[in-house]
């Protein structure tokens, strides 16, 4: 998965208290952190979870696919 850029992952990791971070953030505190809008924090965090979802969706198909077609499946 391509994350956009170091400030959405550093973004995404202060929301949900991923190391470095000990405890989630608020948006409006990671707005701060940032010199963000809270809104634009919130935008942000809800674009990187589409990609998120995208990304499981995509190696969701991937794997039945394979699956049904008795292929092998490999991690990268």
């Amino acid at each position: 998965m391509n994350i956009d850029n170091e400030r959405n992952l550093k973004i995404l990791k202060m929301r949900y208290g991923i190391s470095p971070y000990k405890i989630p953030m608020t948006f409006e505190a990671i707005g701060n952190e940032v010199n963000l809008s809270k809104e634009r924090v919130r935008a942000i965090i809800e674009k990187m979870h589409k990609q998120i979802k995208k990304e499981f969706v995509k190696r969701e198909t991937t794997i039945k696919y394979d699956i049904e077609n008795n292929k092998t499946y490999q991690k990268k």
